[in-house]
């Protein structure tokens, strides 16, 4: 009886919540490991400006690239992060339309800087 519970509890609340546009428990445990444009600036070594769009490539410091409108969906976990940015492409018409492109580059390769408002 108790394996029985074990195994319908989690699934059942799994069932309501996955159905949820805005699932609270997946959203605080992603935001744990998200990183966006809006808190920080995200730069790449150079050596993998190439994976990116020229259009999402900013200034260059030191040894690194910044990379304009992207977001870190994951990071610190193994020893690659994801990253994601919207670019635009066409499709057979030549109608234009938006996608995401998520490419892996090594942590190594990545710093964050974070900003935060500071009020006096």
């Amino acid at each position: 009886m108790m394996l029985l519970y074990i195994l319908l509890v989690p699934s059942s609340v799994y069932i309501f919540y996955a159905e949820k546009s805005k699932n609270i428990f997946i959203n605080m445990a992603l935001a744990s490991v998200r990183e966006d444009e809006k808190n920080s600036l995200i730069f790449i070594k150079a050596g993998f400006k190439d994976f990116f769009p020229k259009s999402k490539i900013g200034q260059k410091k030191g040894e690194f690239v910044e990379v304009e409108g992207a977001e870190i969906l994951l990071k610190g976990v193994g020893k690659n992060a994801l990253i994601q940015y919207t670019a635009k492409t066409k499709d057979k018409n030549g109608k234009e339309f938006k996608i995401k492109v998520k490419v892996e580059i090594p942590n190594e390769a990545l710093l964050i800087v974070r900003r935060s408002q500071h009020k006096d």
